[in-house]
């Protein structure tokens, strides 16, 4: 079980106007900087993606950090992180990971099959996007280091650590479980993947509900993404080793 920590109402508001400036200032940075040219290039959709990244993150990771110390709570006390044992939590997460991807991927593999016979068009996630048009290991690197190490980090914070129990302890346990899970896979901006990413945000929700660590969905959600990147970046490249293949 996760510690029952409803979080302050006033630290609450004041994270959340936090996160809104930080989205502001990525969206105003991005304006100022990419032109609509550069944003037909792969180089310039490369630069709003460190922009994005850069604001949101590192942004996101200063106001938790903020929100924590409003409340003199540390990290570990505020989301478990030395609860079991951090090495026993990392590789619970990371063997669950492993276990997760192939189920939420088949998933995905049959909204796309329903989303074919219907006909209705749902465009590719602009970051994957991005991703499989970028050449230059530099720029794999940087996306890889965001996709495997600090989203997972960042969006465990806010829907798992933050959003889920400050709903569940005031009353709200339906809204908790459902409505973090549904933004979260709102918050990735793509169509296609909704129930997906649903399915996964209600999978690691009971990964901390279990564990009681929050550092045990963030390696499920690295290993998630790490199995993901892979297939992105060296996929298709296998693919076109394979005679005959597209």
């Amino acid at each position: 079980m996760i510690n029952e920590r409803g979080w302050d109402m006033e630290s609450l508001i004041r994270l959340l106007l936090g996160v809104i400036l930080c989205m502001c200032a990525a969206v105003l940075i991005h304006t100022v900087v990419v032109t609509p040219e550069m944003a037909q290039t792969s180089a310039g959709r490369f630069l709003g993606f460190v922009i994005n990244t850069g604001c949101l993150h590192v942004g996101i990771l200063f106001v938790v950090h903020r929100f924590l110390k409003q409340q003199s709570i540390g990290w570990s006390a505020g989301f478990g992180l030395n609860k079991n044992g951090w090495g026993r939590a990392i590789v619970r997460g990371m063997v669950i990971g492993l276990l997760i991807a192939p189920l939420v991927m088949a998933l995905q593999a049959g909204c796309h099959w329903l989303f074919t016979q219907a006909e209705v068009k749902a465009p590719r996630q602009e970051v994957v996007t991005t991703l499989v048009q970028t050449v230059q290991w530099d720029q794999r690197i940087y996306f890889g280091f965001i996709a495997i190490v600090i989203a997972p980090v960042v969006e465990e914070i806010m829907f798992r650590g933050v959003m889920y129990p400050a709903l569940k302890y005031r009353g709200y346990g339906a809204a908790a479980v459902w409505g973090s899970a549904i933004i979260f896979a709102m918050m990735h901006g793509n169509l296609l993947s909704l129930i997906p990413l649903t399915l996964l945000g209600l999978l690691l929700i009971a990964l901390y509900e279990w564990s009681g660590n929050l550092l045990t969905p963030i390696f499920a959600h690295s290993t998630f993404n790490a199995v993901n990147f892979a297939l992105i970046t060296f996929g298709q490249q296998w693919l076109k080793e394979i005679p005959g293949a597209s």
